[in-house]
């Protein structure tokens, strides 16, 4: 399957949406939400390495995208 840079840009953002709302989880008082929230965690830290992974293969200088480090500032 094949994305755009801007879907994985989009993907990227989304994933660390996600990751954010998970560590929210990971800090609640909550143990068995959290317990949850840090198993989730770790998978969807492995799909945002694998679209970064992905983003900067595919980014090149001069196109119209930002480099990786520039999206989670967007």
């Amino acid at each position: 399957m094949n994305f755009s840079l801007s879907e994985l840009a989009t993907l990227i953002r989304l994933v660390d949406k996600e990751l954010d709302e998970l560590h929210e989880q990971i800090n609640s008082d909550n143990d068995e939400l959290a317990d949850d929230a840090a198993d989730l965690s770790v998978q969807v830290g492995e799909i945002a390495g694998k679209l970064k992974t992905l983003y900067e293969s595919n980014w090149q200088e001069g196109s119209n995208h930002v480099p990786y480090d520039e999206i989670l500032k967007q």
